[in-house]
C-alpha cells in the first residue's frame, strides 16, 4: 500500500491554485499556509479563528467564499470527519478520493489508486442493485486509528 501522507507544502498549494486560474489574493495565500501546516482536515472555524490570532482582519464570509471557491475548482474537497459536526475541509488530490483517516490525530493517507480498484470493480459487480450503472468516479474514506496513534495508546496503557 502507498503511505503516501498527503500534506503539500505552502508553495505546492499557491502553485496548485494559481495553475486552476485562482487569484492568489492574501486571504487565500494566509490560508494555504495554515492548510499546509496543519496538514490534516480542517473547519471553516479553524481557519477564521487562526486568521484572527495571525492578525490579519479576514471576514468570515470572505473565509466561506474562498473555501467554496478551493473546492468548486478542485484545490479543496469536503470531507465527512466521524464522530464531528459540522463543514470539514481537505487538500484535494485526485478524484478517485482514497483515504484513510485517523480520527485521533487527524493524519490523512492516500491509499495506492490500484490497490482499491479491484475491490470496487468486484463491489459493483457484485451489488446487484448496481447493475446497468455507468460509474464514473468514487470516493472512500475510511476511518479508523493510525499506527503511531495506536502505539502511542499501547504505551499509555502498559
Amino acid at each position: 500500500m502507498s503511505q503516501e501522507i498527503i500534506n503539500p507544502t505552502h508553495n505546492q498549494l499557491l502553485e496548485r491554485m494559481k495553475s486552476l486560474g485562482l487569484r492568489l489574493t492574501t486571504p487565500r495565500v494566509a490560508m494555504a499556509g495554515l492548510i499546509a501546516l496543519w496538514g490534516r482536515p480542517f473547519t471553516s472555524n479553524e481557519i477564521i479563528e487562526d486568521l484572527g490570532r495571525s492578525g490579519l482582519g479576514v471576514h468570515r464570509a470572505t473565509v466561506f467564499r474562498d473555501l467554496t471557491t478551493m473546492v468548486r475548482s478542485g484545490v479543496l474537497r469536503e470531507v465527512q470527519v466521524a464522530g464531528k459536526k459540522g463543514r470539514h475541509f481537505m487538500v484535494a488530490h485526485d478524484r478517485s478520493g482514497h483515504m484513510l483517516v485517523c480520527e485521533k490525530c487527524g493524519k490523512v493517507i492516500s491509499v495506492d489508486r490500484g490497490e482499491i480498484l479491484p475491490v470496487l470493480r468486484q463491489w459493483t459487480e457484485l451489488s446487484p442493485i448496481a447493475t446497468g450503472w455507468k460509474i464514473r468516479g468514487h470516493e472512500v474514506e475510511t476511518y479508523g486509528t493510525c499506527p503511531d496513534c495506536v502505539v502511542g495508546a499501547k504505551k499509555i496503557h502498559v
